[in-house]
């Protein structure tokens, strides 16, 4: 897999779950919502970048991914924690 490919998982698995997915929101590949927690996905050739905040206040935390399989359980985490 790719991290292209599981940046769509992990938003496909959101949207199946019930949150609400942006994928047109500026330079983010995806944004997925949480209740108040927001993460954003940014997808590279070389690893998968998590934004994570809270809607309400300004700024994210970012962490990079640069294995698929950690990329994958990070954003699994996000959505069934």
């Amino acid at each position: 897999m790719t991290f292209q490919d599981i940046a769509h998982a992990i938003a496909a698995t959101a949207r199946d779950e019930g949150f609400t997915v942006h994928d047109d929101w500026g330079n983010f590949d995806f944004v997925i919502d949480k209740d108040e927690a927001r993460t954003a996905l940014i997808v590279s050739d070389r690893d998968l970048i998590f934004l994570r905040g809270i809607k309400r206040n300004p700024g994210f935390v970012g962490w990079t991914e640069t294995s698929v399989d950690a990329a994958l359980s990070r954003g699994l985490d996000f959505i069934y924690c």
